[in-house]
């Protein structure tokens, strides 16, 4: 398997590049933060490191679902950016950093809401 990244970057601009050789197999689970974690006491948290396989990709691209071992997190690009469908499949690991939107956490049926600032895709 080799890695590959997606960057979000100032206003959540996404963009893609390959780096070079393979890693070999990388594991994918929960992150820093898990959405069990977070599900519990979504105001006790504001920036989040959380790890998970892609699950579902909206058909245009505006957000996944990401589920981490522990439970489900719903991701929106920042700055309204969609992710690359040509880049990022259903099954891939990715690391997300951002910040928890609160009052749609409470609202969802997904164990936390995350509004991306970065996405890698290992």
């Amino acid at each position: 398997m080799c890695r590959r990244k997606l960057i979000g970057g100032v206003g959540g601009a996404v963009g893609a590049s390959a780096t070079a050789g393979c890693m070999g197999l990388l594991s994918c689970g929960a992150g820093e933060h898990e959405a069990a974690n977070i599900a519990e006491e979504p105001a006790a948290y504001d920036e989040v490191a959380v790890e998970g396989t892609v699950s579902d990709l909206n058909e245009d691209g505006f957000g996944i679902v990401v589920d981490d071992t522990t439970g489900s997190l719903r991701i929106f690009p920042g700055g309204g950016y969609a992710y690359d469908k040509e880049v990022l499949d259903e099954g891939d690991c990715v690391e997300i950093e951002g910040t928890v939107d609160v009052e749609s956490t409470r609202d969802s049926e997904y164990d936390a809401v995350i509004d991306e600032d970065t996405t890698t895709l290992s």
